[in-house]
């Protein structure tokens, strides 16, 4: 599969990988319209647990794409660009990270309109079993004001926002998305791990 980014390319990101061409434009449009209907309110996920609605933390909303049912089985225009996000992360993950991934969680996809943010946070922790995370940015910047994602640490670059564009990085880092001034922002959102799942619906990953 073309584009997938080398070492050489990525060297001057030590915290993160930035790959500007994931999904074309088309395939961003297509997306959005297949989840915008499935959308609920964005929730606080723990393993063990019912989400949580926390909206001093995270005021969005979101849904997940299933690999055995909903919009994922719909469409094979949509199936294959979700494909070929896991096939992105799961290549970035070995790679640049030298973490091959056993099992990704269901994908979300996440929506956020004027005044809507998500505080810092982290992907990971003591109960929460995951190594790379990854962000597909799916609008043209121009579209909306605000939705940043910035990185805690203020020596890690800011990834450019731009459409179709994803960045991959361990699910430790502290990172968050400001409030959205106008517009809507959306967004997909991975997460991956070497070890046993910890959520149901994990998709398997498969030699090639």
């Amino acid at each position: 599969m073309e584009g997938t980014p080398t070492l050489k390319e990525l060297k001057m990101f030590a915290n993160y990988v930035f790959e500007e061409n994931c999904l074309s434009p088309e395939e961003c449009l297509l997306i959005k319209a297949y989840c915008i209907k499935d959308l609920e309110i964005g929730q606080i996920a723990h393993p063990t647990e019912a989400g949580e609605t926390k909206e001093e933390i995270r005021k969005a909303k979101a849904c997940f794409l299933y690999k055995d049912k909903g919009v994922y089985i719909q469409s094979e225009e949509l199936k294959l660009a979700i494909d070929k996000v896991i096939w992105m992360v799961t290549s970035i993950a070995d790679q640049m990270f030298r973490c091959p991934l056993n099992h990704v969680e269901p994908i979300q996809f996440g929506q956020y309109k004027k005044d809507d943010f998500y505080e810092w946070h982290m992907d990971a922790g003591p109960e929460i079993d995951r190594d790379i995370s990854a962000s597909v940015f799916l609008d043209d910047p121009n579209k909306f004001d605000g939705g940043e994602f910035q990185f805690h640490t203020e020596s890690v670059p800011k990834p450019k926002q731009e459409q179709g564009s994803i960045i991959v990085f361990p699910s430790l880092m502290t990172h968050r998305v400001t409030p959205v001034k106008k517009g809507a922002r959306h967004s997909l959102v991975v997460w991956g791990a070497r070890n046993k799942p910890i959520f149901n619906q994990n998709i398997q990953i498969e030699e090639q």
